[in-house]
């Protein structure tokens, strides 16, 4: 019985490893696609002000 037991609890830790990775991975890529948002955001802004620099806007 402690047999099954100790093996059902290594199966749930080897699923919870493989949850957790997953999340991360996630996490990570939002964290990477926030970061372009931003940097597109302040190019425009950039380009935005060189061009009202230059008079065109």
């Amino acid at each position: 019985m402690a047999d099954v037991t100790n093996k059902g609890l290594d199966q749930g830790s080897e699923d919870l490893k493989k949850v957790e990775a997953a999340a991360d991975e996630k996490q990570r890529r939002h964290r990477v696609d926030e970061y372009i948002a931003m940097i597109i955001a302040l190019g425009a802004v950039a380009m935005l002000w060189f061009l009202q620099y230059l008079g065109f806007y």
